[in-house]
């Protein structure tokens, strides 16, 4: 999809697509509209109608995804997007799973230690999750680093079966 957009719009439509997802989740007309069975050209004319506001290429992108029967899948598309996006430009995103929000100076002080062991630019965004129970996940590219109560409890439960 990023190399469908042109270079500096990558940001914009990336916002779009998160504006889109929040109105197929808020909008029940709007979500059933989009999963239903109806003719893609009706659909089309309903997008290209209710987005008249929105850019040319944003549109192009949704109307892709609806096209290709991704919408349910629309979150992860927008999450690999971004991760492209770092990508191109040098970086890369760490996704840092906890119980509880970390502080601007824990968030630094993972930045700094994930970008001298990577030898990159890593930029952290923080996710709540309860079920971890305490520690952390952090996910960067296809890399999964599970210091978490919940994944000890895992690996001591495979060690024991």
């Amino acid at each position: 999809i990023t190399s469908y957009i042109k270079e500096n719009k990558k940001n914009e439509v990336l916002a779009d697509l998160k504006f889109f997802s929040t109105q197929i989740k808020e909008v029940k007309e709007f979500k059933n509209l989009l999963l239903s069975k109806v003719n893609y050209n009706d659909k089309q004319k309903a997008i290209e109608k209710t987005f008249s506001s929105v850019s040319k290429e944003s549109v192009k992108v949704l109307l892709l995804i609806v096209k290709h029967n991704y919408t349910k899948k629309i979150n992860k598309i927008i999450e690999l997007v971004e991760n492209l996006i770092f990508e191109e430009s040098g970086a890369q995103r760490a996704v840092v799973s906890s119980v509880i929000a970390i502080n601007d100076n824990q968030k630094q002080q993972l930045e700094t230690i994930l970008s001298e062991k990577l030898n990159n630019t890593i930029q952290v965004e923080n996710i709540i999750n309860k079920e971890i129970k305490g520690g952390l996940k952090v996910r960067i590219s296809d890399t999964l680093i599970d210091v978490s109560i919940a994944g000890k409890i895992n690996q001591l439960k495979n060690k024991l079966s």
